[in-house]
Parts: structure tokens; sequence; C-alpha cells
């Protein structure tokens, strides 16, 4: 297996059905992931129980909370929270990309990462609340 010394733009697809590539994580296009339960997946993005009770769907939450302009979280924390997920879940990412992620912020792979925890006006997710 090649290792890989710099880190990967990470993505996942997950609502297209149709896409063969559907439930999978791509690094840098190519995948690298299948999730074999994306509950699990989008409880390691911050989805919680709660969120699901008071009807708010995965992908909602993960455009609101990471991606839609003025997001409570940056794009970077999104790809850390990927990584940590992939970290945990598939030994071939830890093994092609593990020493990418040696001497930066995401070596550790915090649940919260420094780029949140350091951005002016984070605030914590309301884990009922969501602008649309």
């Amino acid at each position: 297996m090649k290792v890989v010394k710099s880190i990967p733009h990470l993505t996942y697809i997950a609502v297209s059905p149709r896409h063969p590539n559907n439930n999978c994580i791509l690094a840098d296009g190519a995948v690298v992931h299948r999730i074999r339960n994306m509950n699990e997946f989008y409880y390691a993005l911050g989805y919680t129980d709660d969120m699901h009770e008071n009807g708010i769907e995965p992908e909602f939450y993960r455009w609101s909370v990471f991606s839609k302009d003025n997001s409570i979280k940056s794009a970077f924390c999104l790809q850390n929270k990927i990584a940590a997920y992939l970290n945990k879940h598939s030994a071939s990412f830890r093994g092609k990309y593990g020493a990418a992620y040696e001497g930066c912020a995401s070596e550790n792979l915090q649940d919260e990462c420094v780029s949140c925890r350091t951005r002016p006006g984070h605030k914590a997710v309301d884990s009922t609340k969501f602008d649309n």
C-alpha cells in the first residue's frame, strides 16, 4: 500500500441511492471506505438522538452546521470529523493516510478541532434549533 504524506480532501456520498459510490467516503475523489452504518457515521459528525426526535434530518444537520453560509462550524472541522471516523473504522485509511496527520492540528483527531474552538464567534450547536 502506498503511504500518502499529504492530508486528503475527504468527501462522502450518502444521499444518492443510484450513485455507485453511495454510502462511501472518498479521499481526493477515490473511494477509501464504504460506510456500513450511516447512523454511526452521522453521530460521528455530531448528530444526536435529540435531533432525530425533533425531526431534524442528518443531512440537513450536516449542511446547517458545516456547509451553509455562516455555518456554526468550519469545513475544516467536517474534514476532521470524517478523518476521526475513518481513523476509528478503517485500517486501510490509517495505513495509507496516517502519516499525513503527523505534526498537524488534526494529528489527534479530537472531537472538537482546533479550528472550531478558536474560530471567532464559535458557538455550541443547539441540538433542537436550526435555521432553514
